[in-house]
């Protein structure tokens, strides 16, 4: 390529060997080509499957239902306790406000709905969140008003001012029956 002919034979082989074609250097690079876009197709295809496979587990990721803590935690608790109360039922409410607040209240069998809520026709406790991960439960402590929100607060209206205490989770449901008021 704008070389002289002279300068061009200078480059051949000497000694009596042939020439090299063009081919035989082409031969091993179209192989090894071939081997690389084998290679990418390959993992390209792998890929392919792990993402499929990717979009499956997704799939089954949004199936999956967490525990819920009311039902799983608070209702066998629920069950535990009525049996002190032959006379009664149980009816679970909540959770509600910022503290997640669940109600557990036992209504006399037999009395009208609307005196359900009179006398101690309804008896309860209230039952709050600890740490979930740990299946934690706190008491709501009724009996001290630790008046850290002014009445008609969103504190005071959440039940802010009163203790939450820790169920020992070594304790006997029944040591919750105290708490029932």
């Amino acid at each position: 390529m704008g070389e002289d002919k002279e300068g061009a034979e200078a480059v051949k082989v000497q000694s009596g060997d042939r020439n090299m074609k063009i081919s035989e250097i082409q031969t091993p690079y179209i192989k090894e080509k071939e081997a690389y876009d084998g290679s990418v197709s390959d993992i390209e295809r792998r890929i392919q499957q792990r993402v499929k496979q990717a979009e499956r587990l997704r799939e089954r990721l949004t199936k999956l239902r967490r525990p819920n803590w009311v039902d799983r935690l608070v209702k066998p608790i629920a069950e535990e306790l009525v049996k002190a109360y032959p006379d009664r039922y149980y009816e679970i409410l909540g959770p509600f406000g910022i503290g997640a607040s669940v109600g557990i209240h036992f209504y006399k069998k037999g009395v009208e709905e609307k005196h359900k809520y009179e006398d101690d026709n309804c008896i309860s406790v209230t039952l709050t969140p600890g740490d979930l991960d740990k299946g934690e439960l706190r008491i709501t402590d009724y009996s001290i008003d630790q008046e850290k929100y002014a009445p008609g607060t969103i504190g005071d209206a959440n039940d802010c001012n009163y203790p939450k205490v820790p169920i020992d989770r070594d304790s006997d449901v029944s040591e919750i029956l105290r708490w029932v008021k």
